[in-house]
């Protein structure tokens, strides 16, 4: 690591865990809820706020029996260090796939509305560079940075929003509570892979000058994602119906596109909430560089992390590539939410925690 200050406060934690979930999941989430539950989709951000918070309760329980553990270190001590290097190189790979997948949704995002004439590979290869430099000087630079880019990002959507909300039809949330209670269910357990990215926290625990008091800190961050998601999805679906969101790729945006704020001189309101992404995104790329090389440091024992930094910027771009579409990089994404996804946030955790509790470890 490039910092000599390594250790962040509880504070830093939950502003970084809120711009690490609020990534580009975030665009499409009105339309994936919808296809759930139609006009009752907001229902299902409820129940994923609590069915996250009960991942980040299993996740933090974990991080608390080691809090000066790294994840390489206290996996070694539950499960044999065999099986713990195993799990933390699966964990590696699970972060730069999906620090892809999120930096190819970005690219097309930013071609599309933004910079339609400009390559993808600088677009692409742009966002990485910034975010591998910014990785490279530590945690405790990220922690600063995110204490600065949290306004930047979240008070103008918030304005946004409720001028957005004025300007709305709130009866196409009726009638209330007629979607299917199965769908609901299912819907909700696979809305709540939108905080992807509070895996994160598995790693944190080294880091933080107070690991004893993260567990309601860490509650409350999933609680005001939840809240944004929440109020992002009930004044899309009241713009647009659940029928006409269902035919718009990014409906976020296209929400953003018919807003006319009050004495606005700016033509391209979704170029400028799209600006506001930009750094969320960055946060996002930020954050998977710079622990998949950190947890690679700790697997190889050798070497600095800025040097697994650099190896792991091609490593991204070149999987970002591999969908041919916008389509099949949705289909890749929810399969990684399927299986890395659910084996990270809860099902690895919980099998860890279980574990050291039977064998009274920590």
């Amino acid at each position: 690591m490039l910092s000599l200050n390594s250790k962040i406060s509880t504070r830093q934690l939950q502003i970084l865990l809120i711009l690490d979930v609020f990534g580009t999941g975030v665009m499409v989430l009105p339309r994936r809820v919808s296809e759930f539950a139609g006009q009752d989709g907001w229902i299902l951000i409820i129940l994923a706020t609590v069915i996250a918070a009960v991942y980040m309760y299993v996740i933090t329980s974990l991080g608390e029996m080691f809090p000066k553990d790294t994840f390489v270190s206290y996996t070694s001590k539950i499960v044999s260090k065999p099986i713990g290097v195993l799990i933390s190189v699966f964990f590696v790979i699970k972060i730069l796939v999906s620090s892809a997948l999120e930096l190819r949704i970005f690219t097309e995002i930013v071609k599309q509305v933004m910079l339609f004439h400009t390559p993808s590979w600088v677009i692409s290869f742009g966002m990485l560079a910034i975010g591998g430099f910014a990785a490279a000087k530590g945690y405790e630079t990220r922690a600063r940075i995110a204490e600065i880019l949290v306004f930047v990002i979240f008070v103008p959507l918030v304005i946004v929003f409720c001028i957005a909300a004025t300007d709305v039809d709130f009866s196409n949330l009726k009638p209330f509570f007629v979607a299917n209670p199965s769908n609901v269910v299912v819907g909700g357990f696979f809305t709540a892979f939108a905080f992807s990215g509070i895996e994160f926290c598995l790693l944190a625990f080294p880091y933080l000058q107070r690991p004893n008091s993260v567990k309601k800190a860490t509650t409350h961050a999933v609680m005001v994602i939840g809240v944004l998601m929440l109020l992002i999805t009930i004044i899309t679906i009241a713009r647009f119906g659940p029928v006409d969101i269902a035919h718009q790729i990014w409906p976020v945006l296209e929400m953003m596109d018919t807003i006319n704020l009050p004495g606005s001189f700016i033509e391209r309101q979704d170029a400028l909430i799209l600006s506001f992404w930009i750094v969320s995104i960055f946060a996002i790329i930020n954050a998977c560089l710079f622990f998949a090389s950190m947890l690679m440091k700790d697997i190889v024992k050798k070497g600095d992390s800025a040097i697994y930094i650099v190896l792991f910027i091609p490593i991204v771009y070149g999987i970002s590539r591999i969908p041919e579409s916008v389509t099949d990089t949705y289909t890749m994404i929810n399969t990684v939410y399927m299986t890395f996804g659910f084996a990270y946030i809860f099902v690895i955790p919980l099998l860890l925690l279980i574990i050291g509790k039977l064998r009274r470890l920590g």
